[in-house]
């Protein structure tokens, strides 16, 4: 298993989309930040009514800027999308140019290829995760007047439950990658997940559910690949953040599992030719 490990390892590394992604993560982020420190720090916005020009200044003075409330926002939407498009790369390429069919058979347990996959899925998480972190605080810090280091302690469960959210849908992307035998179903899918469309129809099929059932149903808070990019903890009111990492945290384990058990059966029964 050690050396199936190793071997999946040595393939993400010199993978070039393992750094493309993560580069082109940090990049949006920096962007997004450049783009919204001038509002933050108090830009003025220009409205048009009829002939007249009407010159408004946008206060965030009641904003806390920190990083679980600024950078939290940033990195939720963004890494999702670019552990995807790794995820569906990586697994992709693995049938895809042949590797596959030269050492999958020479494996007495097909399982070995699971447990690769998820070392190189938590690796990746990892550094998506810390160098988005950090890019979002060192230039939240050089550009916005008013970020400050406060509430670390909520930003590191957020980035904990982060980190747990995205790891299953990291497995679930190379699930349906293997099964489909293509990247695009992966990405399609988190795209419409991270967009308003998905949340619209979770709304109402949320509220058909809570009038049949007569109690109220959040599906997004038990579907990890749903929860993730809607995932945030709040400051400086912190008294519902517990919870929040506690929908994160419990559905994050058990699609852990159930998509490890699914991914090594549908490895083991693959017909490799």
């Amino acid at each position: 298993m050690s050396n199936v490990i190793c071997m999946e390892l040595h393939r993400m590394f010199r993978t070039r989309s393992f750094y493309i992604t993560i580069a082109l993560c940090a990049v949006s982020v920096f962007l997004m930040t450049f783009m919204i420190a001038p509002m933050i720090n108090g830009s003025q916005q220009t409205n048009e009514v009829g002939d007249v020009t009407i010159y408004t200044t946008v206060d965030f003075s009641d904003f806390l800027v920190c990083p679980v409330s600024f950078c939290g926002e940033l990195i939720r939407s963004l890494c999702g999308m670019f552990l995807v498009i790794f995820v569906g790369c990586f697994t992709g390429v693995f049938y895809t140019n042949g590797f596959c069919k030269n050492v999958i058979n020479q494996v007495k347990h097909r399982g070995y290829f699971q447990v690769g996959k998820v070392v190189c899925i938590l690796i990746y998480t990892t550094v998506l995760l810390a160098i988005s972190a950090g890019t979002a605080i060192l230039f939240g810090r050089l550009m916005i007047n008013s970020f400050t280091f406060s509430y670390m302690g909520e930003f590191a469960k957020f980035l904990l439950g982060q980190w747990c959210l995205l790891t299953v849908v990291g497995l679930f992307a190379a699930f349906v990658t293997e099964l489909f035998g293509s990247k695009i179903p992966a990405i399609v899918y988190i795209l419409l997940v991270s967009s308003n469309l998905m949340q619209g129809i979770l709304s109402v099929v949320d509220g058909k559910l809570s009038k049949w059932l007569s109690m109220e149903i959040m599906l997004e808070k038990w579907l990890p690949s749903l929860y993730q990019p809607s995932f945030s903890l709040d400051a400086p009111d912190v008294s519902g953040n517990n919870r929040a990492l506690f929908y994160a945290l419990v559905p994050s384990l058990i699609f852990f599992i159930l998509y490890n058990i699914a991914g090594a059966a549908l490895i083991t029964k693959r017909d490799v030719k």
